[in-house]
């Protein structure tokens, strides 16, 4: 499984988008979202899902803001930008910031198949060995991806309990 992260300022859309779309089915699994992209940004430097999918025009912070500032720092996410304005602009500085995708709200149920697809055609291509194996348990697999992702830290079980919120006896 490969882990996204989503981001959008409205908690409607990002709700729907964790039900709505059969990531599981496509080897993907949702490991973070959040509606504010400050939190977001600190949240996705830690975690370094392999995708992250964000809007564009959101307060404090704006998806190519938030890009840009993830690419200084290093994070090697693919970024797909869902906005419900079609702007030349916008796709211009998303080629720049080598974003994956550029999708116009209201995305239709197909149209996330075809990119899911395609996205994890490119996956497979730059992580030739393959995702990480899930479990049948979403918060097992979120930890073991959080482990994975953060192999460099030291870790102890009660850190990784309470990051977790289970009990280091569990």
């Amino acid at each position: 499984m490969y882990s996204v992260y989503l981001l959008d300022d409205e908690a409607l859309v990002l709700e729907d988008m964790k039900k709505s779309i059969p990531w599981h089915e496509h080897g993907l699994m949702v490991s973070g979202s959040n509606t504010c992209p400050l939190q977001a940004l600190d949240e996705i430097c830690a975690t370094r899902p392999e995708v992250v999918f964000t809007d564009i025009k959101m307060p404090n912070l704006d998806g190519l803001s938030l890009i840009d500032e993830l690419r200084k720092r290093e994070i090697d996410s693919m970024f797909i930008v869902i906005s419900a304005y079609e702007n030349f602009d916008y796709a211009r500085e998303l080629i720049h910031l080598e974003a994956f995708d550029y999708l116009i709200k209201p995305v239709e149920e197909r149209q996330y198949t075809e990119l899911l697809t395609r996205l994890m055609r490119r996956l497979e291509k730059r992580h030739p060995g393959g995702s990480m194996p899930a479990t049948t348990s979403d918060e097992l697999n979120h930890i073991i991806l959080y482990l994975n992702k953060n192999l460099h830290k030291k870790h102890s079980l009660k850190d990784i309990a309470g990051r977790f919120n289970f009990s280091s006896n569990y």
